[in-house]
């Protein structure tokens, strides 16, 4: 819910800025954020990007599924939580192993949040200082 209510601050924050280009009143009813992003892919993607038809190509572009991973050169930690609204941690599970992969798989997360409540507190930065440490 934190991300998806952030996310929307931020297309609120866009389409005030470009009235002309966005209006987001039926994607405020999506609830899920997977289905947020298909929808604004599937009307604005042109625009948002420049480059995606649809939502497919959208995510086939940064997926990492399959082999993507297998000529990895460098030590690579992946940080992703069960809760993931976006991207389903089945996908993680998934992956090819590789020497160098690490797969740190948390329970909770959400979507690039990594928070704790109350007292809200970003946990993000203190994990990432520990995986370069």
């Amino acid at each position: 819910m934190y991300f998806r209510r952030r996310w929307l601050h931020s297309l609120r924050a866009k389409q005030r800025s470009f009235p002309t280009l966005y209006n987001f009143a039926e994607l405020e009813e999506i609830p899920l954020v997977r289905d947020m992003t298909a929808w604004l892919i599937d009307r604005y993607g042109h625009v948002l990007t420049g480059r995606y038809a649809n939502t497919d190509q959208y995510f086939a572009e940064y997926s990492v599924g399959g082999d993507a991973l297998s000529h990895l050169t460098v030590p690579t930690t992946i940080l992703t939580s069960r809760n993931d609204p976006v991207v389903p941690v089945i996908d993680f599970y998934a992956l090819a192993p590789h020497p160098l992969l690490h797969l740190n798989i948390l329970p909770t997360g959400g979507h690039c949040g990594f928070m704790d409540a109350p007292p809200v507190r970003h946990r993000l930065p203190e994990m990432m200082l520990q995986e370069l440490g």
